[in-house]
């Protein structure tokens, strides 16, 4: 039964194996039966058998693996994703896991077994058959070093361990264990393989000379069918030694040397460097292939060389690739490709040239446009489909790059293909205005290309706002930067043509030529002009047509201008009069020329006809014109009065000040003012120059500190004649503020009291009630101050007389009640006194400390002086002793009030009549008793 099973399981096996694998899976089934049977007459106790048989189900673990590894890539890959791998490989892991048990069988009962390295071999390969790299080394090493060095266990365990080391990058070690055994395998046909590992090793770790040699040998020994063939491999490696190291001659010697397809060689080689990021070194493969004579590799390097330029941004040697490409034949997906890679280099650098990081490099953005707009004119040659828009990309690149003369190149050139519905067409008429009216275009590129430019877009477009703008701009191109005054006159018929109502425009345009004209003293051309205007249709309004007459009349006599610049005054005098005198000079014309008639005959000296020609030139021109001309008109007014010409300077004033009565400046107000002076220095009767100067603050605009000025410097000659009549007039009709009204007031009631005459009622009321109206009592003048501590005065006058006129009188109760009075009646007396005082007025200080010394005087004296009636002497003699301490209080306020007097009027300076008067009275006569003799100095 034992027997059927395992015939039925070889079958089954078998069923699935390769002829080849058949019968080798067959021979070691036999093996495995006999060893099997050897094994357990031996009572299974002799470990050489056992690990030939450990051996063989290894080596038929390896064969059924070969074949599933075999089977399972020839699924799909949907296949292999759904397979159950465990189940797919069980075949080949039961053999895997039988040489496993046996190896671990025999270390555990033979462990002196002198064979032991190899049971340690097997168990090392199977660990790495599944992927257990790590207990693998473990166990390899173990048989390194149990086995007898250069025995198979020994040379098979360092090659399986060099293996993998090599996998894991780890080249110092793989290199160790290859170099131990390498020589044992010269015989192998996994020589070259092995060989090939240790020469990448040494090359590795810097042993590059012997990596050269080594990968020499594989490459020749696999000419040789007796080994794995490595030539190709190891013919590309060694390349890559040679380019590695710089050493590209070396490498292409190597190339030519063995023959064959040397652009194959290189591009290959260069493929290969690619592919371990090796970009420098690739390119110089690439550029190797590229030189040489087969058209094919050429192609192909070309593409990887373009590519590689690509990614490491090599602007320059992409566009020296790209321009050769344009000589090179290829077929029509690698022409493609290379279109590809030329669009987007340029459309990358296109890109750059708008970020904001290049804007103040200006020599990185003209090598980036410069080499965009190349780059898309040799995609245009390459696809000649693309070539409108490739101009039109070219174009913008070189205008961002600021090389604004080929841009304009590019631009021409995709209008001149003439495809009017193609968007780029008309997007490139408008770029070139935009171009030609760029601040930081050259002047010399502008000159050149504006008017052509601006004639183009009139002509293509169909936006009739826009062609009229357009047509603006190139007149003015014309008349104000190239003075071509031909051509500006042709666009202006043209533009009166098309916009027959923009008769502003037209009129300008036509203005501006005449100005042209005029600059080049060109009579003749503004003559000429005005006969094609004539003979046009072009309608112009009237007054426009009136003032064009007017300029060429005033062209024709431009030499009057001309004579007055060289000085020649009687000459330009004599132009200007026959200026004035036509008939068809219009009334602007006539005014300025009269006006400048005024300035001769004032820098000639002649007063008489100054004054006459200013005054017809002041009546005949505008306001804005007189205006302008104040400063020079006042000149000359001042002038009239210094001649000492009164009547005619102020009659030209009025003259001048009536004219500009709605302007506002400074130059005006100050001719009113001297008006005023001039007038009151000359006449006394000033009626009619204040009514005018009133008229004029009343009706035109002034500032309120001329009208202020204005009315105190009337007043004051009012009261410098003596005038009280007109002053009083005149004050009454002031209405300026509080205290210019205190001040002029006070001026006036000063007048009152120099002529002796009583203050009106209208003046104090008036001066109180403003008094009382004035919330800063110290801007109040001194003279309106002096009348309200007047008015105070008079009313502590009468309380004065009143408190003087109460007698003492006995009985003794009687007395003592009238004193107690008359002592409240000095207090509210006192009290009054210091308000008045307070005010501020000299007058009313002395004023008030002398009727305040006058009350106190007077009732010291009055109770110095009562004798009780009736009373016997010794009463009396009581009664005056007990008043002294009542009177001589108010003498020492008597004294008191002296003394302030005399100190306020010291410390404010206060000269007033009354004080000197008073003092004069207070100093006693001192007779004279010896005579007075005086020594020579006067002592």
């Amino acid at each position: 039964m034992r027997l059927l099973v395992i015939f039925l399981l070889t079958f089954s096996v078998l069923a699935n194996l390769s002829t080849r694998r058949q019968q080798l899976v067959r021979v070691i089934d036999e093996q495995i039966s006999e060893l099997s049977r050897l094994s357990r007459v031996s009572g299974n106790r002799d470990p050489v058998i056992l690990l030939r048989i450990a051996e063989a189900y290894l080596e038929k673990g390896r064969i059924l693996r070969d074949q599933e590894n075999e089977d399972f890539f020839k699924l799909s890959i949907k296949q292999r994703q759904r397979i159950n791998k465990n189940k797919f490989y069980a075949k080949s892991k039961a053999y895997f896991k039988k040489a496993q048990e046996t190896g671990y069988a025999i270390i555990k009962k033979y462990k002196n077994f002198k064979d032991i390295g190899e049971v340690y071999y097997i168990l090392a390969f199977n660990e790495k058959e599944n992927g257990n790299l790590k207990n693998a080394k473990k166990l390899l090493n173990r048989s390194i070093k149990l086995s007898r060095k250069n025995s198979s266990a020994y040379n098979n365990s360092n090659i399986a361990i060099a293996d993998i080391f090599y996998g894991d990058g780890d080249y110092q070690r793989s290199r160790k264990h290859y170099n131990r055994v390498i020589s044992n395998f010269k015989n192998d046909k996994w020589y070259t393989r092995y060989l090939y590992n240790l020469a990448w090793s040494n090359y590795r770790v810097g042993k590059r000379i012997t990596a050269e040699r080594q990968m020499k040998e594989v490459w020749r020994l696999s000419e040789n069918s007796k080994y794995v063939n490595k030539k190709d491999l190891a013919q590309r490696d060694l390349g890559y030694f040679y380019t590695d190291q710089g050493k590209l001659k070396t490498a292409k010697s190597f190339y030519t040397k063995i023959g064959g397809d040397t652009a194959k060689n290189f591009f290959e080689m260069g493929i290969f460097l690619k592919g371990k990021q090796k970009y420098t070194k690739a390119l110089n493969m690439f550029n190797s292939a590229y030189l040489m004579s087969d058209q094919n590799y050429k192609v192909k390097s070309l593409i990887e060389i373009l590519a590689i330029h690509d990614k490491y941004n090599n602007n320059g040697a992409f566009y020296k690739r790209a321009k050769e490409s344009l000589s090179i034949k290829m077929g029509e997906d690698d022409r493609k490709e290379v279109l590809f890679l030329i669009s987007k280099r340029a459309a990358v650098l296109q890109k750059k040239l708008g970020e904001s990081s290049n804007r103040n490099r200006p020599k990185v953005l003209r090598a980036m446009a410069k080499y965009a707009g190349e780059l898309y004119l040799i995609a245009s040659k390459h696809d000649p489909s693309l070539r409108e828009k490739s101009y039109f990309y070219a174009a913008e690149s070189y205008y961002a790059g600021k090389l604004y003369e080929k841009a304009l190149e590019q631009y021409r050139a995709v209008i001149e293909l003439n495809n009017t519905n193609s968007k780029f067409y008309m997007r490139s008429v408008e770029s070139m205005l935009t171009v030609v009216d760029s601040r930081s275009l050259p002047k010399s590129i502008r000159l050149k290309y504006f008017a052509p430019v601006y004639a183009t877009f009139i002509k293509t477009t169909n936006d009739i706002k826009k062609k009229g703008r357009a047509g603006e701009k190139l007149f003015s191109f014309y008349i104000d930067e190239v003075n071509d005054i031909e051509n500006g006159k042709k666009v202006m018929f043209q533009y009166a043509k098309f916009f027959p109502r923009s008769i502003g425009k037209i009129e300008a345009m036509i203005g501006r030529v005449v100005d042209n004209y005029k600059k080049a003293n060109n009579a003749q051309g503004v003559v000429n002009f005005s006969k094609e205007l004539k003979q046009s249709s072009i309608n112009l309004t009237q007054q426009f047509v009136k003032k064009l007459n007017n300029i060429i009349l005033t062209t024709q006599m431009s030499g009057v201008e001309t004579y007055r610049n060289k000085g020649d005054k009687l000459a330009a005098l004599r132009g200007y009069v026959r200026l004035y005198s036509s008939k068809e000079t219009s009334k602007e014309a006539k005014s300025n020329s009269a006006y400048n008639i005024a300035v001769l005959f004032y820098e000639l000296g002649n007063s008489e006809f100054m004054y006459l020609w200013l005054n017809r030139a002041i009546s005949e021109m505008s306001v804005s014109e007189v205006s302008k001309q104040s400063s020079s008109i006042k000149l000359i007014i001042t002038d009239i009065f210094l001649r000492q010409n009164f009547e005619r300077g102020i009659k030209i004033t009025e003259v001048y000040l009536n004219k500009v009565c709605s302007v506002s400046n400074s130059i005006k107000e100050s001719v009113l003012e001297n008006y005023v002076v001039m007038g009151s220095s000359h006449y006394e009767n000033i009626q009619p120059i204040e009514s005018f100067a009133m008229r004029q603050l009343s009706k035109c605009r002034y500032k309120k500190t001329v009208a202020k000025s204005i009315n105190e410097k009337i007043l004051d000659h009012y009261l410098d004649t003596k005038n009280i009549n007109m002053a009083v007039e005149h004050y009454k009709r002031n209405h300026s503020d509080i205290y210019s009204r205190l001040e002029s007031a006070g001026k006036l009631r000063n007048l009152y009291l120099i002529k002796g005459m009583p203050v009106p009622d209208f003046l104090r009321k008036d001066i109180m009630f403003l008094y009382s109206k004035a919330r800063n009592k110290n801007k109040v003048p001194v003279s309106a101050l002096d009348e309200v501590a007047s008015t105070q005065i008079e009313q502590l006058k009468r309380d004065v007389d009143q408190f003087k006129s109460i007698p003492l009188k006995f009985p003794e109760n009687v007395y003592n009640a009238t004193l107690q009075q008359k002592f409240k009646l000095i207090t509210d007396i006192t009290n009054k006194s210091i308000s008045i005082i307070k005010i501020g007025s000299g007058e009313g200080v002395v004023g008030t400390y002398k009727l305040l010394i006058d009350a106190y005087e007077s009732l010291a004296n009055q109770v110095n002086s009562f004798t009780p009636p009736g009373k016997d002497a010794a009463y009396i003699k009581s009664f005056k002793n007990g008043m002294r301490g009542v009177v001589n209080p108010i003498l020492q306020k008597v004294t008191q009030f002296k003394g302030e007097l005399k100190s306020e009027v010291n410390k404010n300076t206060i000269l007033v009549n009354d004080y000197g008067e008073y003092v004069r009275k207070s100093i006693g006569f001192i007779p004279f008793n010896d005579w007075v003799i005086m020594d020579r100095r006067g002592k």
